[in-house]
């Protein structure tokens, strides 16, 4: 959060996320939407972060196009396959991302699906339908 008295980091996001932490982020940061990463017309300051989504590529071009002012490029997320790592070192912009976020309810389903196979649960309910 930005010190008291100095302006809010200005944060570009690819889409809205959720209400809840759509509320967090205004909350902290002045946020734009901007589709595809593009550079929206009149920003009010340079914008220094990159928030993903949407999964929209985040290339060196893209990180070029704000004139070398983004510092972060964060995905909500696990992976981070659409973000260019290489050209994020490069311009010496951290990348973040949210790792092992998924991995206990994506087990769990996978425990779920193997003991409703076995156990025939989708021809059972079938019956009962």
């Amino acid at each position: 959060m930005a010190a008291s008295g100095t302006s809010r980091v200005l944060v570009v996001q690819d889409a809205a996320f959720p209400a809840e932490l759509q509320a967090a982020v205004d909350a902290r940061f002045r946020s734009v939407i901007s589709p595809g990463f593009a550079p929206p017309p009149g920003l009010p300051e340079p914008a220094q972060v990159l928030l993903s989504a949407s999964h929209d590529a985040v290339t060196g071009d893209v990180l070029d196009a704000f004139g070398g002012t983004i510092k972060v490029v964060s995905n909500f997320g696990v992976g981070y396959d659409h973000i260019d790592e290489a050209a994020c070192t490069e311009r010496g912009v951290l990348l973040g991302n949210t790792p092992n976020v998924l991995t206990a309810a994506t087990a769990e389903m996978a425990l779920a699906l193997l003991l409703a196979h076995a156990r025939r649960v989708v021809e059972g309910d079938a019956l009962n339908g």
